[in-house]
């Protein structure tokens, strides 16, 4: 018996999951988009940068940070009313080495007068519902979506 499954995995039958497009998308849009979410920097890239003079710009955050590594984005956080820098950022670099890095390097150095503050980024796991009827009770939206908790 175990003859006959050798030959069908030599022949190339047996086991659907060898099939091409059982892996990922095979509209060549969802491939596209299933390629940029791996492309992503893992959890645990990510640092939170405190304590910022008003005036630091995205460009400063890049010069302060790419010493320690490649970096994939950075948010300099601003006042949507001003436009002005609230004095923290969060920067993601292409992996977690790098952002344990800055932590290390970052964390309580002086920068144009101001002490830095830094850390891992905490990531918040939330999921916005809208839309849903006015009159749906906890108890509907617990088996509706059967989480932990709500």
């Amino acid at each position: 018996m175990a003859a006959d499954g050798d030959e069908a995995a030599a022949d190339g039958g047996g086991d659907e999951m060898d099939k091409e497009g059982d892996d990922g998308p095979e509209d060549a849009e969802e491939k596209k988009k299933w390629d940029e979410l791996l492309a992503l920097p893992p959890h645990g890239s990510e640092v939170f940068i405190g304590g910022l003079p008003r005036d630091t710009t995205e460009e400063d955050l890049r010069e302060l940070c790419e010493p320690l590594g490649e970096i994939y984005e950075v948010r300099l956080t601003k006042d949507k009313d001003t436009k002005e820098s609230k004095g923290f950022a969060f920067v993601t670099f292409t992996d977690k080495d790098a952002a344990q890095r800055a932590v290390e390097d970052v964390q309580d150095r002086e920068y144009k007068g101001r002490t830095l503050r830094c850390s891992l980024s905490q990531a918040k796991h939330r999921l916005f519902v809208g839309n849903e009827p006015k009159g749906l009770s906890e108890e509907e939206l617990r088996i509706i979506f059967p989480f932990n908790s709500v």
